[in-house]
């Protein structure tokens, strides 16, 4: 959450959509608080990238049997 922009998701999403981000990281910078727990939350970083070399990305899409698209869910 640090590295969201407010008036970069306002702009793009509403002032709806910061809203609501915003309360959330409160809510969740105040647990994280109460608790002192590094077990509490995670970071997961993850790449999605357009790309001819799929072993570079975390998740990948592509043409599964008959040409459906087919996904991958981690």
């Amino acid at each position: 959450m640090k590295d969201l922009d407010p008036k970069v998701i306002q702009k793009r999403y509403g002032r709806d959509a910061l809203k609501l981000l915003l309360d959330q990281k409160g809510l969740m910078e105040a647990a994280d608080q109460k608790l002192q727990d590094r077990r509490f939350s995670i970071s997961i970083e993850y790449k999605l990238v357009l790309t001819k070399k799929p072993k570079e990305a975390d998740i990948t899409l592509g043409a599964g049997p008959g040409g459906a698209i087919a996904g991958q869910i981690i």
